[in-house]
């Protein structure tokens, strides 16, 4: 995919809505292909360990010609720190046998932005952020990930429907519904890394790492 988009010569900008890297060990989850490397092969935890992920993932020739042909526009997702990643843990790490998680927190965050094209907004490292491209398109680049998200529910809980439980955070969501009051441009266009329509069978949830563990917040966001 890198190379087909590498090869074009009409796109203003590539937007990368997270997922960058993966973090497991050699033979986990993504990195179970026959032909793919992993360095380390060990899970990453340390800042060491997600520093030489990307230099490793950048070895990409495809990658490296897609980067330099275009700029890209970046949020991370949760495998940037850990599967299924909320801003107090993460459903693939064990404080037990690797460490307190806002110190692996802090290592991803720091990796990311040594290596990604991103500018550091602040100490707390704030990544949602808007792009303006005249008076035709605002791009609302939001992280759903670590910066304001509730741990996640199984998919056929009733705290779906939780009006106490948020994916944004209050800070991230005043801001955005603000924005979206005073855009007068044409299209307002919603970068973010987890499927905002419902997905169901049967009617329940399949997956409530979406919004759709999310419902209250989701409604609220639609209807203003």
């Amino acid at each position: 995919a890198y190379e087909k988009i590498a090869e074009r010569n009409d796109l203003n900008a590539v937007i990368h809505l997270g997922d960058y890297i993966y973090e497991y060990e050699t033979g986990g989850y993504s990195a179970s292909l026959s032909d793919r490397e992993n360095n380390p092969t060990h899970e990453i935890v340390t800042l060491d360990d997600y520093r030489l992920r990307y230099s490793h993932y950048r070895l990409d020739h495809n990658l490296q010609d897609l980067h330099q042909q275009y700029p890209f526009i970046c949020i991370w997702d949760d495998h940037e720190s850990a599967n299924d990643a909320y801003k107090d843990g993460a459903e693939n790490h064990d404080e037990t046998t690797e460490g307190v998680w806002e110190t692996r927190k802090s290592n991803s965050r720091k990796a990311y932005f040594e290596w990604m094209p991103i500018r550091e907004s602040g100490s707390d490292s704030v990544i949602y952020r808007k792009f303006s491209y005249g008076d035709l398109l605002n791009l609302y680049m939001l992280d759903t990930r670590i910066e304001g998200r509730d741990e996640q529910v199984s998919a056929s809980s009733s705290a779906v429907d939780d009006p106490n439980r948020s994916l944004l955070g209050s800070t991230q969501y005043n801001w955005l519904t603000s924005e979206l009051s005073s855009s007068s441009s044409q299209w307002n266009i919603i970068g973010q890394q987890v499927m905002m329509a419902p997905l169901e069978a049967f009617g329940i949830p399949v997956n409530a790492d979406q919004w759709d563990g999310y419902n209250y917040e989701r409604n609220q966001l639609l209807n203003h």
